[in-house]
Formats: structure tokens, sequence, C-alpha cells
């Protein structure tokens, strides 16, 4: 999504100390995936490609970039084999810019995320929306 950095929000704890879920989120999030953004300022439909520790976000209607940089995927997340922790560190024009989430899957192909995204340094406001593998 266009523009997201600063805080983020919560706290997180990538360690297994449950054991719950089903294992359905991957261990990598690597490929394409279409990003429905539903909630927050940048409510629209992306293509987010991620591999490497770099990701990129276009358009969907007219794959106009949207964003890259630098990427984090942590999965299980709080314990959970279902969540996973993505934090999306942008660079180039929209430096500095941030989106945390966790992702809730419901297989290894098919996610809700919900979380911040925060740009120039300022709070975060809060983002929702699904990915789903391309």
């Amino acid at each position: 999504l266009m523009a997201p950095a600063g805080p983020s929000y919560g706290t997180t704890d990538d360690t297994t100390d449950g054991g719950t879920g089903n294992n359905y989120a991957p261990a990598d999030i690597a490929g394409a995936w279409d990003m429905n953004v539903t909630s927050g300022p940048y409510v629209g439909t992306y293509i987010a490609t991620f591999g490497g520790g770099s990701f990129t976000i276009v358009r969907a209607a007219d794959s106009n970039p949207a964003g890259e940089g630098t990427y984090t995927y942590t999965t299980p997340h709080n314990g959970n084999t279902d969540l996973a922790h993505l934090v999306l560190n942008y660079t180039g024009e929209f430096a500095g810019d941030k989106d945390d989430y966790v992702l809730t899957f419901s297989n290894q192909n098919a996610a809700t995320f919900s979380g911040t995204v925060s740009s120039g340094g300022q709070g975060g406001e809060a983002a929702g929306g699904t990915l789903t593998r391309r």
C-alpha cells in the first residue's frame, strides 16, 4: 500500500508457546499475492510480490507502482500456526513508511490481515483486508 511509516502496533511474540492452530500459515510468503485492502487509508486492490526479503506492490487495475522495500515474515505468531506477522518497510519514494500486519490464514493460499500503516513518521492508522495467492 502506498506510503505506510512510524510506530507499529502492539507487541509480538513469534515463538511457539502453545502450538495452537492448523498449520495453515505457510513457512514462506514468497510469490505473488492479490491484496485487497478493505479498510484504512489505502483501500484498493493490489498485487504484492514477495521474495528474497524484498517486496513490490502495484495497483491491480493499471500495474502502477504502489510501493517497494524489504519485509519480515514470521510464523507461527504468538504460538498459533495459523497466524503470521508481516512487516513491510518501504524504500524509494516511500522510504521510512511501514506496514505492520498480523495475517490469519484459512489455508496455505488465503489470509485476512489487520494491523497498521504508518507514513511520514506519523502514528499508525488501522488497515485490513485479504491476501490470496495468485
